[in-house]
């Protein structure tokens, strides 16, 4: 059965004068001729999306969409009328979001976060900014350090709110941001904790993962300072986190760690690195 909305592969059947009619064994769909590709043989196989032209037929593309159905997408409003907003999704025809799926009346030139699902009245892709009713309760695999792609969907006050994993509700708190991030921004995030409703994120690794790449970092700026790095037990914090962009705890911890391996000698007026190293 063909998939509206989805990215898949197809069989070529026949070729007309209009272009190629493509099928998955039941059900066949045209390939116009701007979009099939020169020299196509009978029998093979093709990538194409599929979806419903003006008079509700489906039709294939070898144009892909920036996001097919049931995914969550970063997706720029191009366009506002009475039916409702859309959105450049990289096709000649944009997304609709009706105006019963927007959280906020949606202006020209703003990029918004949005689930793409199938309308069940049309049959036609569409969006959905009420980003809350897709999501999922986070799982009990879900553990405290666990890396996620995370998807930046709101800047709070004091909070950035987004999506895990494309399926559950994350936070990061302002204390844990170390850079700045944009709406539909991806990044990488890591577990901080977590209950059945959300999880709560910091923007770079914690713990064991946390310590080893924050040691790495160190011994790499060391490295780009000729070997030695004149910053010491007695340096003033401000001056620490200028230069590293750690608190005076951290980089003593991280300090204690490359001596305890080894990697790293202290004199009073700084760090070097062992000859050995």
């Amino acid at each position: 059965m063909l998939q509206i909305g989805r990215i898949q592969e197809l069989t070529l059947a026949r070729i007309t004068s209009v272009g190629g009619y493509l099928t998955d064994g039941r059900d066949d769909v045209l390939l116009p001729n701007k979009y099939l590709p020169r020299g196509a043989d009978l029998g093979e196989s093709l990538k194409v999306f599929v979806y419903l032209d003006s008079e509700d037929r489906p039709v294939a593309t070898t144009i892909f969409p920036k996001a097919e159905i049931d995914t969550f997408a970063s997706l720029r409003c191009v366009a506002v009328n009475q039916v409702g907003a859309f959105l450049d999704w990289g096709l000649e025809k944009d997304l609709l979001v009706p105006f019963r799926e927007q959280l906020n009346p949606m202006r020209e030139d703003q990029v918004y976060v949005v689930r793409v699902l199938l309308d069940p009245a049309s049959n036609r892709p569409v969006a959905s900014a009420k980003l809350r009713k897709f999501l999922v309760p986070v799982g009990t695999d879900v553990r405290a350090g666990q890396k996620v792609s995370f998807l930046v969907s709101e800047l709070k006050p004091h909070a950035v709110s987004g999506i895990a994993d494309g399926r559950y509700s994350a936070v990061v708190l302002e204390d844990e941001e170390t850079r700045p991030v944009r709406v539909g921004q991806t990044v990488d995030a890591y577990v901080k904790s977590s209950n059945e409703e959300s999880l709560l994120l910091a923007l770079r690794p914690i713990g064991r993962a946390a310590e080893l790449s924050e040691a790495d970092q160190l011994l790499a700026r060391i490295k780009r300072e000729g070997g030695f790095l004149g910053l010491h037990d007695r340096s003033d914090p401000d001056q620490i986190q200028r230069q590293l962009g750690v608190s005076k705890s951290t980089f003593k911890r991280i300090v204690g760690h490359l001596l305890k391996e080894g990697k790293i000698e202290t004199d009073p007026y700084g760090i070097r690195l062992r000859p050995d190293a």
